[in-house]
């Protein structure tokens, strides 16, 4: 019993894991998005004066 408790809290702790590190990368991807639609504006405002 307590080695079908053990696996499923590491079954668990992954699936959290998992879930936790796609969080990160679509935050990061986010971020890196706005970052590159910022630098874009700013280079069309350059260019229109």
């Amino acid at each position: 019993m307590i080695i079908a408790t053990a696996q499923q809290t590491l079954t668990y702790t992954i699936e959290v894991l998992g879930v936790l590190a796609l969080a990160v990368l679509a935050i990061a991807f986010g971020f890196y998005l706005v970052d590159k639609w910022k630098a874009h504006v700013a280079d069309y405002h350059r260019r229109q004066q």
